[in-house]
């Protein structure tokens, strides 16, 4: 299998930029080394989309609370509950609220979400500094 890092600079290279839509219109070649990472049957495709355009439509719904402090506030409305209490998919934040088990793995949730993202972005400081340091 190609190797992803290498191909994806050369696309880089070739195009002087990287998006998704460059990337698709050249590995979308049978003969591309990356083409069969991707979903080529359209049908498929196109239902895979309309799941991720459903999700994002579904994260996009706010409801408004009050804080302890009687400031108003905003919260998408459905949170995904990766198979907790026998259900998957997602469920409105106040049935999550009223139920500890359920509001204890959203805040452990969110806890691993926070993590990932210093580990994430975490190292971006130091690798600035040591680029400026080679530049300079």
């Amino acid at each position: 299998m190609a190797d992803l890092r290498s191909e994806l600079n050369g696309i880089y290279k070739r195009h002087g930029k990287l998006t998704a839509s460059v990337v698709h219109d050249e590995v979308a070649d049978p003969g591309h080394p990356l083409h069969n990472r991707y979903e080529w049957n359209d049908a498929v495709g196109a239902y895979q989309y309309r799941l991720i355009q459903i999700a994002e439509d579904i994260r996009s719904v706010r409801v408004e609370y009050k804080t302890p402090t009687g400031e108003t506030e905003t919260t998408r409305q459905w949170w995904s509950v990766r198979e907790q209490a026998g259900r998957e998919g997602y469920a409105p934040i106040d049935e999550i609220a009223a139920n500890p088990v359920s509001l204890e793995m959203q805040l452990r949730e969110l806890n691993r979400e926070v993590a990932h993202l210093k580990r994430k972005y975490g190292h971006l400081e130091g690798f600035a500094q040591a680029m400026h340091a080679a530049t300079a």
